[in-house]
This record gives C-alpha cells, structure tokens and sequence, in this order.
C-alpha cells in the first residue's frame, strides 16, 4: 500500500477553503472532510485528524458540528487541545451543538474527579506536617487531653 500523505492533508484536501462553487458546496466540503477524517481515525487512530474536527466545530451545518463534537468525544484524551473550541461550541446558537459539546466536556468531568477520588484512596500514604493549633482550639487535642501534655503525664494532673 502507498503512503497517502497525512490526515491533515486529507482533511484540507477535503473541505480545504474552496466551495465546489454549487449551491450548498460549502456545507458538502464540510461532510466530506469530517468524514474523512473519521475513517481515518477510526481505521488508524492518527490524531492528526485533530484540527479537521474542530474545524468542523466552525461548520456552516449543525450536522456538521455535531459529527465533529462526537468525533472530539470518541478521540478522549487525544483531543485535549480542543476544550476551549468545545467550550465555545456550548456557548452557540444551537441548542443540538450546545447538548453534543456539553457531553466530552462532562465526560472529561468525571474522569478528572475519579483520578482525584482515586488519589484520596493513596492520600493516607502522604504524610502532611501537622496544622498549627489556632486560638479556637484552646490548648485541647481531639482526645480531650491538654497541649501541654496527655491524660497521663505529670504536667495534666498537677504532680
């Protein structure tokens, strides 16, 4: 098989900036390069097809902008570098874009909770230096006893 250059230049190859001039070319350009760049990710995982989805975000076509958020979705961790375009996507005017960016960005949510739930798993292991006592606490430990000494020690009982 022949090399056939990058996704990247697929997918400019694709929609690139020119209208095939018909009407409704444009919105054409924009399926196929979204298209294209799905068979690419999906045959090869290549995250060179980066820059065609969020340019799909930009996309006359709501249909469009929708395959494209999907496509960051399905990418995860790859498509990191397009949070703020997903962020902008939420902010559009339509309410099927707004409801599609909102899912990666959620989906990136919850996994960034669990790493930190799973760091608490590990915390205990950390040992942090002690607070300072503040003036509430009054010289009194979580057991009762006093700052200056335990239950036990000379100092507590007057001896």
């Amino acid at each position: 098989m022949g090399d056939c250059g990058t996704a990247e230049d697929g997918c400019q190859a694709s929609c690139g900036q020119k209208s095939s001039g018909s009407p409704g070319g444009k919105d054409k350009d924009e399926e196929v390069a979204i298209s294209a760049a799905e068979a690419v990710w999906s045959i090869d995982r290549r995250p060179d097809v980066l820059p065609c989805f969020v340019r799909g975000l930009k996309a006359k076509s709501a249909n469009s902008r929708v395959r494209a958020v999907r496509n960051l979705m399905h990418m995860g961790a790859e498509a990191k570098p397009a949070v703020p375009d997903l962020i902008a996507a939420c902010k559009g005017r339509d309410s099927s874009v707004r409801r599609e960016a909102y899912r990666p960005l959620s989906v990136a949510a919850v996994q960034a909770a669990a790493i930190l739930k799973g760091a608490e798993s590990w915390a205990h292991c950390v040992s942090f230096p002690a607070a300072a006592p503040s003036d509430d606490d009054q010289g009194v430990a979580d057991d009762g006893s006093t700052a200056q000494g335990g239950p036990d020690s000379p100092s507590s009982n007057g001896e």
